[in-house]
C-alpha cells in the first residue's frame, strides 16, 4: 500500500476498511458511500448540458 498513515488513505480505501470492521453498522457505511458519491454527482450536474450536447452532435447525420 502506498499510504502508510491512515490520514493519507483515500475515501475508497477507508470504505473498504470500514466494510471489514464488524462493529461498523450498515448506516455508517452507506453514509460514507454517499459522501464519496457527492463530488461525482456535482460534476455531472454541472456538465450535464455539455455532455448531452456532445452525445447528440455525433448522432445527427448531415
Amino acid at each position: 500500500m502506498a499510504a502508510n498513515r491512515t490520514e493519507d488513505y483515500t475515501i475508497t480505501v477507508i470504505l473498504r476498511s470500514l466494510r471489514a470492521d464488524v462493529e461498523v453498522g450498515t448506516g455508517a457505511l452507506l453514509a460514507g458511500a454517499f459522501l464519496a458519491l457527492i463530488p461525482s454527482l456535482i460534476v455531472y450536474l454541472l456538465l450535464q448540458k455539455s455532455l448531452v450536447r456532445g452525445m447528440t452532435s455525433g448522432a445527427i447525420k448531415g
